[in-house]
């Protein structure tokens, strides 16, 4: 029997209000899932005005990069068979520029092309194994057209190319840390210097918290059993995602398959790293690095982020069911200096 969890990897703002002057709050819905927003500071700035900016970007940013959007910008290149230049918008040219290095970075943990194995084990739109675990001879087909070293980007205009025709690229891991970074940007040019955006669980910070107070952040305990914070902390200036393996995976006879794949393999990931947070210069800088060293797994990813100096907080799932932290040096230098 299979079962399918679909929940939000959660980055709580814990909140309280003591502020002389009301924060504005914005709530909403995009790309699949939620956006909460808190400026601490909004001076003369219209809520209902920057709700209805916010929701237009978040729209604009959904609609290029959407797999789930048929004629999006994303699913048009996706349908697409042509070798030839493809042209497309500044926001999907961003994005994909830095998935490209980060996947370089990255020896290819982290890969936008990653499409037809994630719609073969059923978390795409394009899934054609809803009911169960697709076989070898499957998954060696869909790794034919895995690999980020068949897209090509150009600018002057804006354009990109698939070596490979059957090439299907997924943004999922990336464009709500974008998303963030570009709310962030809007917020900024309103003359805010203290706000919270959140999308998804990937988050950015900046100045205090209603309070008067860096803002306070708690990490979710990674158990979709058990809504709990199993961490937190207070940080003024934050660019900050996680992923994890616990709110988005089926079971087929008690055995969990997650949606984060081993690209090398073509299966799931099968280690004991339940979630990773990344601190990072951006959120979409964050949110594919999180998903790199979730395809790592807990052993290979620290090293890499250790090497790298990246900010990373790790929860790693024990054999008796409890949870042990480890942090890279930089994530704890950072804390102790907030």
């Amino acid at each position: 029997m299979k079962k399918i969890i679909s929940f939000t990897i959660t980055v709580f703002a814990l909140l309280s209000c003591s502020s002389s002057e009301e924060p504005i709050r914005l709530t909403g819905q995009t790309m699949g899932t939620t956006y909460s927003i808190v400026i601490s500071d909004p001076a003369d700035i219209s809520a209902t005005a920057l709700q209805r900016e916010v929701d237009q970007r978040l729209l604009e940013i959904n609609e290029s990069m959407s797999t789930w959007i048929e004629d999006s910008e994303l699913s048009r290149f996706n349908q697409s068979t042509s070798t030839d230049w493809f042209e497309i918008s500044k926001d999907f040219y961003d994005v994909l520029s830095l998935s490209l290095d980060i996947s370089q970075q990255t020896d290819g943990n982290f890969d936008v092309t990653v499409g037809p194995l994630v719609n073969l084990w059923g978390f795409g739109p394009k899934s054609t194994s809803a009911n169960r675990v697709p076989s070898e001879a499957e998954i060696t087909q869909a790794k034919m057209h895995v690999g980020f070293k068949y897209l090509s980007l150009a600018q002057s205009p804006y354009r990109i190319k698939k070596d490979n025709p059957a090439v299907y690229v997924d943004l999922s891991a990336v464009a709500k840390g974008y998303g963030v970074d570009q709310i962030a940007t809007l917020v900024e040019s309103k003359g805010v210097d203290s706000y919270l955006i959140e999308i998804g669980g990937e988050m950015a910070t900046r100045g205090q918290s209603p309070r008067g107070t860096p803002w306070r952040l708690g990490i979710e305990r990674p158990d979709a059993n058990l809504r709990a914070v199993i961490q937190q902390f207070e940080i003024s200036e934050a660019n900050m995602a996680t992923s994890g393996d616990y709110r988005n995976y089926f079971e087929i006879d008690g055995k969990r398959f997650s949606h984060t794949l081993n690209i090398s393999t073509g299966y799931p990931i099968d280690h004991r790293l339940a979630s990773i947070t990344v601190l990072a210069d951006n959120t979409a800088t964050a949110d594919a690095y999180a998903t790199a060293m979730m395809s790592m797994g807990e052993t290979v990813g620290l090293e890499y982020a250790e090497r790298a100096g990246i900010s990373v907080l790790m929860i790693i799932r024990l054999d008796d069911g409890t949870f042990e932290q480890r942090a890279t040096g930089q994530f704890l230098e950072k804390m102790g200096t907030q």
